[in-house]
């Protein structure tokens, strides 16, 4: 899910609690941290240092971080010239985000 503002909806015990109106018990907000919307495209070129900036969501913040991967939380991982400060093994990692997490840099990719 992307990153947001949702509702949590609470459905007793002994009901089905299968189908959404079984979910009538608004009893919060959730937040869930994250960007937003999950479709954001940037491009970088080979052999150059790269910045991916004005990325949105929920809760960024400066030391975040980007990892480029096939599928998330899942390897492989793509190799890039440079490294991210302070990671022996950077795999794609970005550097520490800057400017309340909407900018993220690496050395050449």
């Amino acid at each position: 899910a992307m990153g947001g503002q949702y509702r949590l909806c609470w459905c007793a015990q002994g009901f089905p609690c299968s189908n959404i109106p079984h979910f009538r018990v608004d009893f919060g907000r959730f937040d869930l941290q994250g960007p937003a919307p999950l479709i954001q495209r940037r491009t970088c070129i080979s052999g150059q240092s790269c910045a991916f900036t004005n990325i949105t969501g929920l809760y960024l913040g400066d030391g975040d971080r980007i990892m480029i991967q096939d599928t998330c939380g899942a390897g492989p991982t793509w190799r890039f010239v440079g490294s991210a400060d302070g990671l022996d093994d950077p795999r794609a990692i970005s550097n520490l985000a800057m400017l309340d997490g909407t900018t993220y840099e690496w050395g050449g990719v």
